[in-house]
């Protein structure tokens, strides 16, 4: 049930709400188009993009945000800095948040809803990515890597239990995140020193098949990722305690949930060359791909995935598995052995108790899957440029597009953010208001009826 539906009280800096001291609620549009932008000033502004109107400013006295997110019914925005998380109502009179998570050590460099807005993950300069339970505010799983990670990506479908991550060390990995297990990892192949192979920012495209990913060398990677689900039988040991004298006790097992992975690079794009790559965004149609960089544009790609079929198969004695089959959505979302609590309070009943999971394991990285090239057909990412957004007098730090992909926003170190038609490759709006750079942009305005 969405959180518009079950609001009654909010909590506010770790403590609920007095049910008869609520704050002035502002109406609640399902139509509504909720822009926001944040940056160096300190200051979250909403927008109204069609008037380019400033309607609401929240100080985040804290530090620089440094990356938003809305929820997917747009009622909740997360914003996160060095190294806070607060959680705000969009629609409510107040600046206060009505969540405020700790336990991240350095500045948060990422932050995602869940579909089903009942977690959040972060990700930090302090080396971890954090699974926060909105409803208790509690970290519910920590994982460690054994360098800084710059941008999360989490998978749709599988209960969330699939997140991707980019590091400084230049790679790329696919996480289970329930055994907090690396299932895939992909690198940069350059020859540069090791700050030129940081990957700064990772996408997924909507249906989750293309990963792209960018670094400090301007270029583009996109690989094509399957992830396929098997299970295997166990004999259970409750099972063995309680029936040791039963004739049927081999039958009597439980099931342990795995996953593959394979990614197959399709694409190299010389998209800003020897720039930095500030953000790569997919649009919601899949049909394009942007990419920010410090060069002060943003480019929009035409992207299109071809299969051709593969002359030249080299065969893995070790390995005869071909590509795995993807699950569909329908089996996803009836996987109910998901790593995280299974809770059906949205995050309206969310209240700040700061229970962090301090059993924190490095992982394992020795038994990572590696990329098999025995596979049948082979994929191929035709794209082209489609626009080169020249506007902004600065870095282009981050992106966001429309929900029926025709229009895009952009913001920058000029202080300013711009509103594109998409087709036109022109400024139709412009955002004038914040005193420093912005780095941050989060815009929803789908129909949630």
């Amino acid at each position: 049930m969405s959180a518009k539906n079950e609001y009654r009280k909010s909590p506010s800096e770790g403590k609920r709400s007095d049910p008869n001291k609520q704050n002035k609620q502002v109406l609640y549009e399902d139509n509504a188009v909720v822009l926001v932008t944040s940056g160096h000033d300190r200051t979250i502004r909403m927008w109204d993009a069609l008037k380019s109107t400033c309607t609401k400013t929240i100080q985040f006295v804290d530090s620089p945000v440094t990356r938003m997110a809305l929820s997917p019914d747009k009622r909740y925005l997360a914003a996160v800095g060095a190294p806070f998380i607060k959680l705000y109502d969009v629609f409510s009179s107040s600046q206060s948040p009505i969540l405020s998570l700790e336990g991240h050590k350095s500045a948060i460099s990422a932050v995602k809803f869940t579909n089903d807005m009942r977690y959040l993950v972060t990700s930090s300069e302090d080396k971890s990515m954090r699974i926060w339970n909105l409803r208790t505010g509690a970290c519910e799983q920590v994982i460690e890597n054994n360098t800084v990670f710059n941008d999360v990506a989490i998978y749709p479908g599988f209960n969330h239990d699939i997140i991707l991550s980019c590091d400084q060390g230049g790679f790329i990995k696919v996480w289970c995140v329930s055994k907090k297990k690396v299932l895939l990892q992909l690198e940069l192949e350059t020859q540069l020193v090791i700050i030129r192979r940081s990957i700064r920012t990772i996408a997924l495209s909507p249906d989750g098949t293309l990963i792209a990913a960018g670094g400090n060398n301007g270029q583009v990677l996109v690989w094509r990722l399957t992830i396929s689900q098997t299970f295997s039988e166990n004999p259970t040991s409750d099972n063995l305690k309680s029936h040791k004298n039963s004739p049927n006790i081999g039958n009597r097992k439980s099931q342990n949930k795995n996953y593959k992975a394979h990614a197959e690079l399709v694409a190299t794009i010389p998209a800003h060359p020897d720039n930095y790559m500030t953000r790569i965004v997919f649009s919601g149609n899949g049909s394009y791909l942007v990419t920010c960089s410090s060069d002060k544009t943003a480019k929009v790609w035409a992207i299109k995935l071809t299969k051709n079929k593969n002359n030249n198969i080299l065969v893995d004695s070790s390995n005869q598995n071909t590509e795995p089959n993807t699950i569909s959505d329908t089996q996803l979302s009836s996987d109910s052995n998901s790593q995280f609590s299974e809770q059906n309070d949205s995050i309206n009943s969310a209240i700040s108790s700061n229970q962090i999971n301090n059993q924190v394991n490095p992982v394992d990285d020795s038994n990572v899957q590696k990329i098999s090239s025995s596979l049948p057909y082979t994929y191929e990412l035709n794209y082209e440029i489609f626009h080169i957004l020249k506007y902004h007098k600065g870095w282009v730090w981050d992106a966001a597009f429309s929900n029926d992909s025709g229009y895009l926003v952009t913001v920058s170190s000029d202080k300013t953010a711009a509103l594109w038609d998409v087709m036109r490759g022109k400024v139709i709006r412009e955002f004038i208001g914040h005193e420093k750079g912005v780095l941050c942009v989060s815009l929803n305005d789908a129909t949630t009826l």
